[in-house]
């Protein structure tokens, strides 16, 4: 969809990627004839369209409807405020008013990496921040782009967990039910394996472990349950 007058080149541009419908205020002849050589191509001439004021947005809920007003404020640089030690630059100041734009139209847990005027990775539709995060680093890795000096834009805070025990190191029960779990947490990169001794009928006799990152609550557990052990 195109809000100004669709032209010959324009038309070129779209023409290679994917399109069965595209709608302008008007595409000039030049355009007509590119686009008449793609099979199953619809044009459609947008008529005028309602201001941004009067668009309104429709959710289901239950027994009804809530119909609201879209998110039509205007960013304003001037009521940002600076909280870190360094202010941006004038290039990431871009980056950031560009991401921030584009994150607003991305749905449910959005992330954004822009740099300039350009979106680099895009990761929306996850229940979870962090895998919207892994999809949109995936998606700029797939395209060959490269993320360093980007910005993120985020559709809420990126809240730091304080609940954690970032670096303690325990031993696994020799259970071969522990350690079934200890390759499990490994898995998740929640731990590493600095040591362990391999039993004869195969499983791991007290590993010795690193946590990287562990839940409280999670440590804990284990060790009520006798699952680990502090040295």
């Amino acid at each position: 969809m195109a809000n100004q007058t669709i032209g010959q080149d324009l038309a070129e541009e779209i023409r290679q990627i994917f399109c069965e419908v595209i709608i302008a205020p008007e595409f000039t002849d030049e355009a007509r004839e590119i686009f008449g050589k793609k099979k199953n191509l619809r044009l459609m001439n947008a008529n005028g369209s309602p201001g941004a004021s009067s668009l309104q947005e429709i959710r289901a809920v239950p027994d009804g409807f809530l119909l609201q007003d879209r998110d039509g404020v205007r960013i304003n640089p001037a009521t940002f405020k600076v909280v870190t030690d360094r202010e941006p630059t004038a290039e990431e100041w871009d980056s950031l008013l560009f991401g921030w734009k584009v994150v607003r139209h991305v749905k449910s847990n959005a992330i954004v990496y822009a740099a300039g005027e350009r979106t680099l990775g895009v990761g929306a539709g996850q229940m979870s921040r962090v895998d919207s995060s892994k999809i949109a680093v995936w998606k700029a890795g797939e395209a060959g782009l490269s993320l360093e000096g980007s910005v993120v834009a985020s559709d809420a805070f990126f809240l730091q967990p304080v609940n954690e025990i970032p670096s303690c190191i325990f031993f696994f029960s020799g259970k071969p039910l522990c350690f079934v779990l200890a390759n499990f947490l490994a898995s998740l990169t929640l731990i590493s394996f600095a040591t362990s001794a391999t039993s004869g009928d195969g499983f791991s006799n007290s590993p010795f472990c690193a946590a990287r990152t562990m839940p409280k609550n999670l440590c804990c557990f284990l060790e009520t349950a006798g699952i680990i052990s502090y040295p």
